[in-house]
């Protein structure tokens, strides 16, 4: 950015200078222009045209016109000016002599001027409107220098205008970005306020970079907004269920069945799932979260999640499935938070499919990782979730249970934790393939 800036900054002065040079060039020519046509012109034409009286006075013809105004302009050489033209109303040159006798176009002289003779009779003086012919800028008088000056100063308002114009365009962002600063935290303005974009192409990105920004912060806080309503909803139905079940009790209108016992004790085993999923990321959020790396089989891994989630199956009629002939496969995994992501993620398939179902779980591996696949033909997932699976506090636009949003988030937190990837891949109606790359090799544990 910084020599993209120091690159625009050099061809943005290389450019000035090429205007300043222009303008320099066209106030030169314009004052020089104007000093010929109103200074020079009538001088010489008010000098020869009683040149051309008294001479043709003096002979009755131009026979000899050449010599007189030769020995003139040698008198007027210090002020170097040009003689002018001469010619009859035909445009037959009577000065300079021209042995062709060729006539020459009038209008071409925009100056002329016409000579009234004494007989009645005219010719006309053609002053030349060339700069050669005139006098260099030292001998220019004194009304060269006011118009000089006057353009000038135009000039001068012109660059300054031109500057204050591109260097406000530049700005104009970090105006609006100081602006904004000022702006407190609290106040929702502060990132509801779009900064757009700029001909400045780093400004654009810096712009760009700040929306995108305080766009995701508008989003978190949306979230957590969520997050906390969510709590408090799961919070409050299942001590809502407990506090029914024992004041009923506790005042003899039900009695305290095994079975209600159960509901209670369900319900305070959902409080205890949520708090502990709670702890587990905030301890995450802060690299807190204490872990063993251990060296482990991952066949024995996935047997025992397998054998543990059976029976769940088993009472929805779900074909469960393990293959995979990984028997000498080794990670170096804590055991007992990759089986927790394990479970998370085949409980939701378990959750997420209808009755006489199928859930398989696929082993294989490569030279440097092992992938598992763990798939469902549920009812899958809308396109626009999918983005969004692994954020905290995200339930999906259809949640089914009384999920609280955390689990797929701590589970991403575990797996990129043992330096792996996890991606999922749905089919709203068809199913759900999530997929665990591990690392085969040693490698750091890192929250």
């Amino acid at each position: 950015m910084k020599n993209s800036l120091v690159t625009r900054n050099v061809v943005h002065s290389f450019l000035m200078i090429i205007i300043n040079f222009v303008t320099a060039a066209v106030i030169y020519f314009t004052v020089s222009y104007h000093t010929i046509t109103s200074i020079y012109i009538p001088i010489v034409t008010q000098r020869y045209t009683t040149i051309v009286q008294q001479h043709y006075a003096q002979y009755h013809n131009f026979t000899t016109l050449t010599d007189t105004i030769t020995l003139n302009y040698h008198q007027f050489a210090g002020e170097a000016f040009k003689p002018p033209r001469v010619s009859d109303a035909q445009g037959n040159l009577l000065y300079p002599y021209d042995p062709t006798h060729t006539p020459i176009i009038l209008t071409d002289y925009p100056y002329r001027s016409t000579v009234y003779l004494r007989d009645g009779g005219f010719v006309y003086l053609l002053p030349s409107d060339s700069f050669r012919d005139y006098p260099p800028m030292d001998q220019y008088p004194n009304e060269f220098l006011l118009v000089f000056c006057s353009m000038t100063i135009l000039a001068i308002l012109f660059n300054v205008i031109t500057m204050y114009i591109i260097t406000m365009r530049m700005l104009q962002p970090l105006v609006k970005l100081t602006q904004l600063s000022t702006i407190s935290l609290a106040n929702p303005q502060h990132f509801t306020t779009q900064l757009g974009a700029n001909t400045v192409s780093e400004f654009t990105q810096l712009a760009h970079a700040l929306d995108e920004r305080d766009n995701e912060i508008m989003r978190q806080v949306q979230l957590q907004r969520q997050l906390n309503a969510d709590i408090s909803h799961e919070l409050r139905n299942p001590l809502n269920v407990i506090n029914g079940y024992i004041e009923a009790m506790r005042d003899g209108v039900l009695p305290a069945t095994p079975n209600r016992l159960a509901i209670v004790h369900t319900e305070i085993q959902m409080l205890y799932k949520l708090i502990n999923d709670l702890r587990t990321l905030s301890l995450a959020e802060v690299d807190q979260l204490m872990s063993t790396l251990s060296e482990t089989p991952l066949d024995s891994l996935l047997s025992e999640a397998y054998e543990s989630l059976a029976p769940l199956c088993v009472e929805k009629n779900i074909a469960f499935a393990y293959t995979g002939n990984i028997p000498n496969t080794i990670v170096s995994v804590d055991k007992m938070q990759l089986l927790a992501a394990l479970y998370n993620i085949i409980d939701n398939a378990i959750r997420h499919t209808a009755i006489n179902g199928a859930i398989t779980i696929n082993a294989t591996t490569t030279a440097d990782s092992a992938c598992i696949a763990i798939s469902d033909n549920g009812t899958g997932i809308a396109p626009n979730d999918i983005a969004h699976l692994f954020e905290r506090f995200n339930r999906g636009s259809n949640p089914i249970g009384t999920g609280s949003g955390l689990g797929l988030a701590i589970v991403h937190t575990i797996i990129t934790g043992h330096r792996g990837t996890i991606t999922i891949d749905s089919t709203l109606g068809i199913g759900t393939t999530v997929t665990i790359i591990l690392p085969l090799h040693s490698a750091t544990f890192n929250y």
